[in-house]
């Protein structure tokens, strides 16, 4: 069973357009057809441009990182199959890897290669623009002796990586400088497996300690400062369960500088998901296990994904259910609220019951609900959605293709628009495939001429949309107090309009009025307590 998720919020500015995304379900959008490619990650900066990685094997069968960049209308902006990242070599087989966008809209991307000699994995992580300039040159930066990096990009725009191998982590400032690496921090045998981020330049980072069996083991967290150095007095054991080597832990900011904590639970014969919160001074705030996501004792459960609604102040949690022998699959989904009481009911609520569905499945918030998508039992793509209460609003095929398919990843474009990716055997070798599509529940639910979006710890809301002067009024829900900055971007990405605003937690209204503005459309940027929103505004009509 393969192990290797991932989760992209994917926003665009202009949904409408559509030259590239089909409505054809048996064709879908192809991001590379290079043969053999596999395991896509995606990224997407403000503008909605979405970076798209994967692995491509050369005729010696020696993979190679690519990168492709898609506009919000699916056209490639790098050529039919994008660019290589490097010349660096994985070897035979392919990794566990990641893919970010900084503050500015690069691409940083980490991967291992392998030497020259073919021994000895190296973890390295380069900077490309937009632009396809290699920022950090054309192999960016050699780390160090490690396997599976993930990244971390800091409010003030430095690059985190930490690697699975070793137990080491490196600082780069934006030009590449590395600014520390602390090869002595965790034990040797350690693999790091996530970083979470704070407000400030402190993070978290979430690793595995192998037990006697080096696929099993325990989950434990240090906290960090800028200057590397150790904020808790000693690591946090975030479960006494039985974690597994090949089975990552998935960790999402609490908004707090604490984080919470999903993970599948091998202590028992039947494997089974937990969630934990940990507050930003280390305290273990879900009982020594964490919390079981299901009591479910008639199927097994693996913990998929999960993600935090701030505005509800609630945690969703995802599984892929199985029979005990495995041969039937489907998915549950668990709410719950900030004192860490489950708000479905105890063995969660079933979305999609045994024998309708595989096991890989991701999900995303939108303003409204979550979206989370499957392999059907036919190997079909779906994604379905359910509003806060766990009510199914709509179901949609993204794929009806019967190809086999690994490494699905669902985006949310920030204009309804929902976005899936995956790797795809159809025509006998693996490819890197797309589809598109409006959520358009979303979209009606909005009143006419009010346009909304969401980040990590906000939502944002404008009106009127169009507007037939300068006056502009912004509506932002805030979890918490907070000050944001609100400004009015060009086209020519030339700031016209700057204005700071407190907010408290919960619904703030701003009312602006921007200087005289000529006709057409801008970008309403909304920066706040670290996260940033970027909406389309259209002006004088």
């Amino acid at each position: 069973m393969k192990k290797r998720y991932l989760l992209a919020l994917l926003i665009s500015c202009c949904a409408s357009l559509q030259a590239q995304w089909t409505n054809n379900l048996m064709q879908n959008t192809p991001v590379s057809v290079l043969g053999g490619s596999v395991t896509p990650m995606t990224a997407t900066m403000a503008n909605g441009f979405t970076y798209v990685s994967y692995y491509w094997p050369d005729t010696n069968a020696q993979y190679t990182l690519f990168l492709q960049l898609l506009d919000t209308a699916g056209n490639k902006m790098w050529g039919p199959n994008g660019i290589a990242a490097g010349t660096q070599f994985s070897g035979t087989s392919v990794s566990l890897y990641d893919l970010k966008v900084d503050n500015e809209g690069n691409a940083i991307l980490g991967a291992q290669f392998i030497d020259t000699n073919e021994i000895a994995d190296t973890v390295f992580v380069t900077k490309i623009s937009p632009a396809g300039v290699e920022l950090w040159g054309h192999n960016g930066k050699t780390l160090g002796a490690a396997i599976s990096p993930v990244i971390y990009v800091t409010p003030e725009n430095n690059i985190v990586v930490a690697a699975r191998g070793g137990g080491l982590i490196w600082r780069l400032n934006p030009a590449g400088a590395l600014t520390w690496v602390k090869p002595d921090t965790l034990p040797s045998n350690v693999d790091i497996e996530a970083i979470t981020g704070t407000k400030s330049e402190d993070f978290m980072v979430q690793y595995f300690v192998p037990g006697n069996n080096f696929q099993y083991g325990t989950l434990y967290a240090m906290k960090y400062d800028s200057a590397g150095a150790q904020k808790w007095a000693a690591p946090v054991q975030i479960s006494n369960q039985v974690s597994a080597f090949f089975d990552r832990i998935r960790c999402t900011s609490d908004n707090q500088d604490g984080f919470y904590a999903a993970y599948t639970s091998y202590s028992a014969l039947n494997q089974d998901g937990y969630a934990q919160h940990i507050s930003a001074a280390g305290d273990t705030l879900w009982g020594t296990a964490g919390l079981e996501v299901s009591n479910d004792a008639t199927v097994l459960k693996f913990v998929t994904g999960l993600v935090y609604a701030p505005l509800q102040k609630d945690l969703y949690v995802i599984e892929s259910e199985s029979d005990l022998n495995q041969n039937y699959y489907g998915v549950k989904v668990q709410k719950i609220d900030s004192t860490g009481t489950p708000q479905f009911t105890a063995a969660a609520l079933e979305t999609e019951p045994l024998d309708s569905a595989q096991t890989d499945a991701g999900i995303a918030l939108e303003t409204d609900g979550l979206v989370y998508m499957y392999l059907t039992d036919s190997s079909e793509i779906k994604a379905d959605k359910i509003d806060f209460n766990g009510n199914k609003l709509w179901t949609r095929y993204g794929c009806t293709q019967t190809s086999a398919k690994l490494n699905p990843s669902l985006g949310i474009y920030k204009d309804y628009q929902v976005v899936l990716v995956w790797e795809d055997d159809r025509n006998n070798t693996s490819g890197i495939y797309a589809q598109s599509f409006i959520d358009t529940l979303a979209k009606d639910t909005a009143t006419t001429g009010i346009f909304s979006a969401a980040a990590a710890n906000f939502e944002v809301s404008l009106y009127p949309n169009p507007s037939n002067s300068n006056h502009l009024t912004v509506m932002l829900g805030s979890a918490d107090n907070a000050a944001a900055v609100i400004s009015i971007i060009d086209l020519a990405g030339n700031k016209v309009y700057s204005t700071q605003r407190q907010t408290t937690g919960g619904l703030n209204t701003f009312s602006l009025d921007a200087p005289p503005l000529a006709a057409g459309m801008y970008i309403v940027q909304v920066n706040c307590a670290g996260y940033q929103v970027n909406m389309k505004w259209v002006c004088g009509e």
